[in-house]
């Protein structure tokens, strides 16, 4: 896997920080990918650096280089996942970070929700 888009529905909340992006740091580090992606999108108003900078914590012997990378590869904005024009934002934010990033669609979604949301997203996903 040389590139690759993430996707992170909920992207607020404690797995991501705790996890998801300590692990895709640490790919990017080991050089595992090259090229990537992050867009996060939850209902929380914030940023894409905010979003990361709550990850660093979790993140030991941080590398300024990888991190600034990850910070230019990374967006972030608010969604419902009850709004069809949100999802339809996300797909613009996608192809958006895809171009920019020169990635060829290899997508990975990860639901970083509640499983009440599962269903909904999902739907809205495949719609959209």
């Amino acid at each position: 896997m040389n590139n690759v888009t993430f996707i992170i529905l909920g992207a607020t909340g404690d797995l991501t920080k705790r996890k998801l992006i300590p692990a895709i740091y640490q790919l990017v580090k080991s050089r595992t990918i090259f090229s990537f992606a992050i867009i996060g999108v939850a209902r929380t108003r914030i940023t894409a650096r905010d979003l990361l900078n709550a990850s660093k914590p979790f993140i030991s012997d941080l590398d300024g280089k990888v991190w600034e990378k990850m910070e230019q590869c990374t967006y972030y904005d608010t969604l419902d996942f009850d709004q069809k024009k949100d999802f339809v934002k996300l797909k613009n934010i996608v192809a958006y970070a895809e171009k920019t990033h020169n990635l060829t669609g290899n997508r990975l979604f990860y639901l970083a929700t509640l499983p009440d949301h599962f269903d909904t997203a999902t739907v809205q996903l495949a719609e959209s």
